[in-house]
């Protein structure tokens, strides 16, 4: 039963410690929260910070990068953005929105166009 240059007393002390190993291994660990305001300002930080790195990771464009096509209007005498963008707009959109995108797109002002001027206007 016993190998050579083993006794007893030896062989036992070897299951013993043998024994406590496997129970350390299997052992769960138990934590306690000593601060209940630092741990939930903990976590809602670090969900914060997740939440920020795949929103930086996977953008979202609210306008979904829509295409439009561009009509080129000759601004005439007593025109405004205004009604260009009523006159040759998509009807569907406000027309705020296509006003901005006219100024946008032509590098113009509101106030600053003139009589001859040719404009791009999305329709």
């Amino acid at each position: 039963m016993f190998e050579k240059g083993i006794d007893k007393q030896t062989f036992v002390r070897y299951n013993e410690c043998e024994q406590m190993f496997k129970e350390v291994l299997t052992m769960k660990r138990r934590y306690k929260i000593k601060n209940k305001y630092r741990f939930i300002t903990f976590v809602t930080l670090m969900v914060i910070v997740i939440s920020m790195v795949i929103g930086a990771a996977f953008p979202v464009n609210a306008a979904q990068d829509q295409e439009y096509n561009y009509k080129e209007v000759k601004v005439q005498s007593g025109d405004t953005l205004w009604k260009i963008a009523r006159t040759y707009g998509d009807p569907s959109r406000d027309v705020r929105e296509i006003v901005y995108e006219i100024c946008d797109i032509n590098s113009v002002e509101a106030g600053s166009i003139y009589p001859g001027q040719t404009l791009k206007v999305p329709y």
